[in-house]
């Protein structure tokens, strides 16, 4: 596999999102998201804030998606299974780096 998988703000909104019943909405000017770069996704009574970016990679789309319901695409759960098949047993990365940066805070 030779680029990480990625998709942009309104594949996400468009394709994903809204086909699975969910909507975008803009905070309002004094609400404390508006000067934070979200917005807020809502379903019903659900809703919460979602940091606007114009590009969203593999493992942010597997997190949100899992988090809502919604299948990713295939290319992306292929590269996740990919990527963790990478990973020596038993360990995680991004266990790894929460560790290591820990591990610099605490020996000052």
């Amino acid at each position: 596999m030779s680029s990480v998988p990625s998709m942009s703000f309104s594949e996400l909104q468009e394709k994903y999102l809204q086909a699975n019943g969910w909507t975008v909405e803009q905070p309002q000017p004094q609400d404390f998201w508006a000067d934070h770069d979200r917005v807020y996704v809502c379903k019903g009574e659900y809703n919460f804030p979602l940091q606007f970016k114009k590009t969203y990679h593999y493992l942010q789309i597997i997190h949100l998606f899992k988090d809502l319901g919604i299948d990713p695409p295939q290319e992306m759960k292929d590269y996740y299974e990919h990527q963790k098949a990478k990973e020596p047993e038993g360990e995680n990365i991004n266990a790894q780096i929460t560790t290591s940066n820990y591990n610099e805070k605490t020996k000052s």
